[in-house]
């Protein structure tokens, strides 16, 4: 027979950081976003780490909208994080870069008013690290773990009425 999984209360979590955003418009259309944050999660027992809490974080990006088309690329950040409470040696920082097209198609015809076709693409770069811990397994605890999802491209057509 395996082990059964037993959840309890962890007794309580410290979060600190802090964070920062700005958008700079450049003119044109023409934006630029930025976002970042430091981070600690710790449990106010052990003062350990929580399992993927992130130390740090980032975004970085540009976006043009203007005359019906919006197009964006941003890339996110995902700092180094432990991936079990304990652990001595964390999970390595993960990055994500991905694109968006939208256009209005009522520039083309008054009749497509409120009508939107859009294509998104996310993890451009096609990455595919280990970005958290899933669990364990039952009897061994042997660590599961998630990866970063492929490369994803999204269309899709909408109309407002």
């Amino acid at each position: 027979m395996g082990s059964q999984t037993v959840f309890f209360n962890q007794g309580g979590v410290t979060y600190k950081g802090i964070e920062a955003e700005a958008t700079y418009a450049i003119g044109d259309g023409f934006s630029l976003y930025a976002n970042g944050s430091l981070n600690s999660a710790k449990d106010h027992q052990t003062h350990q780490w929580i399992q993927n809490a992130p130390e740090t974080t980032g975004a970085l990006g540009a976006i043009y909208n203007q005359d019906g088309l919006y197009a964006s690329l941003m890339g996110k950040w995902v700092g180094s994080r432990f991936g079990a409470t304990g652990q001595t040696q964390g999970l390595s920082p993960i990055f994500t870069l991905d694109a968006s097209v939208n256009y209005d198609l009522s520039n083309l015809l008054d009749a497509l008013n409120q009508t939107w076709v859009k294509v998104q693409v996310n993890n451009l770069t096609d990455v595919t690290k280990i970005i958290n811990l899933a669990g364990t397994t039952v009897g061994a605890g042997t660590p599961l773990y998630w990866t970063q999802p492929a490369r994803s491209v999204f269309f899709s057509l909408s109309k407002t009425f």
